[in-house]
């Protein structure tokens, strides 16, 4: 809107372009001269000069002076550009947000727009593995990353990112972290394939300033899993180096073999029953899904319409643990509303891909978001009876991880292979 006449208005499409009204809406009127980009996501007025305007498009950014009579180009830059803030002093310092990180992250003009660095605040153009969220602070947040990055920090909600002082050098992959949610300073990180490390588990205290090795050598972790009741109890999934699933009751330091039954199976997920934690499930690696209902001590597959397929992700509803959803490699998404023992699938609007992280909004638990591995995020507001894509700003980026603000269920994070972190403040409408 211009600041000097509320009777004009400015609007930006999804591949008609810009238009304008002079008369609060009534009318409008295309304004796409030299505008060679259909997808305008923002539209931002110089604060000093409501004549002239900036376009974030689908192309890179354009400028206008003559109030949207024409249009130019700024730079040689045509990525996508999903959003755009000019200084509020001086119109030369722009910043814009790419849609993906390899196309730039957040990149920042001195020279109104004519040359871009790129701005991305200490978080480097890593693969995604891990993803976990404080649960007493949602400003922090942990990511753990592939080739070598280690882990990396933030204290403003992904604002700004530092190393946690966790690397690993050029082979091994952080796979997965978890919180303690008792102590939120002690943080556990899983690590592995490629190039097994000798040490596959590490802990910190002091919420990632330091790390200590902690057990299970030579193999690969790929879930952890805190008991909600006993924060000294964990459950860590093994993918490679065998031995399927261990179990430690003392924070992570002594670790015991809790995997009979399970026959040495790849165990890709963990998930414990928030109202009776001796009740467990693990997704295996073609074995479908096993339950045990003494704390691990022994294992039953439970895959009646399920199958031996590979089962990537789990969730358990925590208003109703009857009701236990499972992902699927090629099968999209299962559920069972009889604790695991009958399972169907759930794939209206989804199709079958490879889904790798299910997450359930705990404040109303028939919203779901589905990570895939080719198709993005898609999202369910109805117990998963039928599902819709939320990809605007990801695209079909393969999804390593979610996570959910535990205080604001609409902001969502999403990790992903190759372009870092995407976060959604408008429950997966849009992201950044």
């Amino acid at each position: 809107m211009d600041p000097a006449d509320p009777f004009t208005v400015y609007a930006g499409t999804n591949g008609e372009g810009a238009f304008k009204t002079t008369d609060g809406g009534s009318r409008w009127s295309p304004i796409n001269t030299g505008l060679s980009a259909p997808s305008v996501n923002r539209l931002v007025l110089d604060p000093t000069d409501p004549q002239t305007l900036f376009a974030a498009t689908s192309g890179g950014v354009f400028k206008s002076t003559n109030a949207g009579d024409a249009w130019e180009r700024l730079g040689q830059e045509q990525r996508p550009v999903l959003t755009l803030a000019v200084d509020a002093t001086d119109p030369n310092i722009l910043f814009a947000g790419t849609w993906r990180l390899r196309d730039g992250g957040l990149l920042k003009s001195n020279d109104g727009g004519q040359h871009w660095l790129p701005s991305n605040a200490g978080l480097a153009n890593y693969l995604i593995r891990g993803l976990a969220l404080d649960p007493a602070n949602p400003e922090i947040i942990y990511a753990g990353t592939r080739l070598g990055g280690g882990i990396f920090k933030s204290l403003n909600r992904g604002g700004d990112w530092s190393s946690a002082g966790f690397e690993l050098g050029d082979s091994p992959a952080v796979r997965t972290i978890a919180v303690n949610p008792s102590v939120t300073s002690t943080i556990y990180a899983g690590v592995g394939l490629p190039g097994i490390p000798p040490i596959a588990f590490f802990k910190s205290i002091d919420g990632g300033e330091h790390w200590l090795a902690s057990g299970l050598e030579g193999r690969s972790v790929e879930s952890i899993a805190i008991d909600p009741k006993d924060s000294q109890t964990i459950y860590a999934g093994i993918s490679f180096g065998g031995g399927s699933l261990f179990k430690s009751t003392d924070g992570g330091s002594i670790w015991a073999q809790a995997s009979a039954g399970l026959a040495n199976r790849l165990v890709y997920t963990v998930s414990i029953d928030p109202v009776n934690t001796n009740v467990i499930y693990a997704g295996t690696g073609f074995g479908g899904a096993f339950k045990t209902s003494d704390g691990a001590g022994s294992w039953a597959p439970v895959n009646n319409g399920l199958g031996e397929r590979v089962v990537y992700s789990i969730a358990i509803d925590p208003s109703d643990t009857n009701d236990v959803y499972a992902g699927a490699y090629q099968a999209g998404i299962f559920k069972s509303t009889n604790g695991g023992y009958d399972w169907s699938p759930m794939n209206d609007g989804l199709g079958q891909p490879t889904v790798i992280s299910i997450l359930i909004n705990p404040f109303d638990t028939g919203t779901l978001y589905a990570g895939t591995t080719t198709a993005g995020v898609f999202k369910t507001v109805d117990g998963a009876d039928h599902w819709s894509p939320a990809n605007t700003g990801l695209g079909d980026l393969r999804v390593t991880g979610m996570a959910l603000d535990p205080v604001d269920p609409g902001i969502v994070y999403a990790g992903t292979d190759g372009s870092s972190i995407f976060v959604s403040y408008d429950g997966a409408q849009t992201w950044y």
